[in-house]
């Protein structure tokens, strides 16, 4: 059975309501033992969670907090109403007490979701003092961080785009937000903090990027702004090679960002890296398709000259194996064009006699439908590798053992 650790709290309120005293005044004595025994049982239930938790197996312990995690919130709003009453306006002691009992509940809140936040339901809306409270604090450092504005080669405009959610979620307070909505700008707020004690001598246009990305900030404003920026630099740049290769770059770095796990400001939505490289891909995929398609007709192939052998893939699985390589640094000294150049010039496939370096450089970074049945097939043949591999060690034993 499971134990709801703030019914003393409840059942004592019930009999000082402003409805139960009917119009009583209590005496500066009593409002000050009232006081202090709330602070002292608040205490005990915080305790009391560290010790149930301590105590129970992991499911129970979820059941157990999430249990009371809601009726925390159900009696927080009954003091929220209590706090409106027109017997409170006309007594500030009592006023005085219901404000510290909101107080010592928005405390026992706090501890929940500070130690508990892996078992509470994160979606549930918040008590709108506890969450006004949150909000102030996030102002104050917001204010801050408008500093940015002033520093130079700093682009403005990036700055409204990321500020624009933080500004909506503070000036709103009709709308009921979540803790996981809340979490969310606190993270932003710690995150981005720390640019205010950097040095114009870093790219901080570069840095507000990377938190973004890493704080999966997956608006459609802030997608349309990365990929309008990728637009105006490949525009920028003199020939079609350089275009590729920029967005290679571009693509490369951006499956190499780290996202900070379970954080997105828009839940369900797709991921800000998806959607940023799925424009991409669209967007920009004819560019290598063109620049192969130039090169092959203008120059001509002189892999001929090196080594090769010839494998049992096709070129697109092979580039795809050269991906994944790379991917996991096999080739810890070696660039994306490094191994591109290497496998072209020194691997064959049974279909064709040579592969082409800038065909391979396509397939190196296609994402068409063709590269999920290559990377399959891939599969089995590193399952043929593993299981030859496993007999081997097999018969080593075996051979010690004799």
């Amino acid at each position: 059975m499971i134990k709801f650790e703030i019914h003393e709290l409840e059942h004592f309120i019930a009999s000082i309501n402003p409805i139960a005293l009917n119009g009583a005044s209590p005496s500066v004595t009593d409002i000050q033992g009232w006081n202090d025994w709330i602070a002292k049982e608040a205490h005990q239930v915080t305790k009391a969670f560290q010790t149930q938790v301590h105590l129970l197996k992991p499911k129970p312990a979820e059941r157990y907090i999430q249990a009371n995690h809601l009726d925390l919130l159900r009696f927080m709003d009954v003091v929220e109403e209590y706090n409106h009453h027109s017997v409170l306006q006309n007594n500030p002691l009592l006023a005085e007490l219901y404000q510290n009992l909101q107080f010592s509940l928005e405390k026992i809140l706090s501890h929940l979701l500070k130690y508990y936040t892996q078992y509470i339901d994160q979606d549930l809306p918040l008590p709108t003092s506890f969450l006004q409270n949150a909000k102030s604090i996030i102002d104050f450092n917001f204010q801050q961080l408008k500093q940015l504005y002033f520093r130079e080669n700093l682009e403005k405009d990036l700055l409204d785009v990321a500020f624009r959610p933080l500004n909506e979620f503070l000036k709103r307070n009709h709308n009921p937000y979540s803790y996981r909505t809340l979490l969310y700008f606190q993270e932003f707020i710690n995150e981005w903090l720390p640019l205010l004690d950097m040095s114009d001598k870093n790219d901080l246009n570069w840095q507000i990027h990377y938190k973004l990305y890493y704080l999966n900030f997956n608006n459609v404003e802030y997608r349309i702004f990365c990929t309008d920026r990728l637009h105006d630099k490949l525009e920028a740049l003199p020939s079609l090679t350089d275009r590729v290769e920029k967005v290679n770059w571009y693509v490369s770095t951006l499956r190499r960002l780290h996202q900070k796990p379970d954080m997105n400001l828009l839940p369900g939505q797709p991921s800000i890296v998806h959607q940023v490289l799925s424009v991409i891909e669209e967007e920009y995929q004819y560019l290598i398709d063109k620049e192969t398609l130039l090169t092959q007709s203008s120059f001509p192939d002189e892999s001929h000259n090196a080594t090769t052998l010839q494998v049992p893939l096709t070129s697109l699985q092979l580039a795809q194996l050269a991906n994944a390589l790379d991917t996991i640094r096999f080739f810890p000294e070696a660039k994306p064009k490094d191994i591109i150049r290497f496998f072209a010039a020194h691997f064959s496939t049974a279909g064709q006699r040579s592969i082409s370096e800038n065909s391979f450089h396509t397939q190196f970074y296609s994402k068409n439908a063709a590269v999920l049945q290559s990377i399959l097939e891939i599969i089995e043949w590193l399952e043929k590798l593993t299981t030859v591999l496993k007999t081997r060690v097999k018969q080593t034993n075996l051979n010690e053992l004799q």
